[in-house]
């Protein structure tokens, strides 16, 4: 299987009301619409921390379905 997986994107506090970060998902989600397209990827990963409650309903809204919790140790 060839996937697609976002590394990693933060706003900052005072710019999370601003539209960035729906802007970085959109561009996202055009991205892998694409690679999906042309056959580069079969699937798109989206990982969201634990206390991101409305967001993980949102991705589940928009035809992501969840996989898997992961758990660690240590800070």
């Amino acid at each position: 299987s060839k996937e697609m997986r976002e590394i990693a994107w933060y706003v900052k506090k005072d710019h999370r009301k601003s539209g960035v970060g729906v802007d970085l998902y959109n561009r996202y989600i055009e991205i892998s619409d694409y690679y999906t397209d042309e056959g580069i990827v079969n699937v798109s990963w989206m990982t969201t921390m634990s206390n991101s409650g409305p967001m993980v309903e949102e991705l589940v809204k928009r035809d992501f379905q969840p996989m898997q919790t992961n758990y660690f140790r240590g800070g």
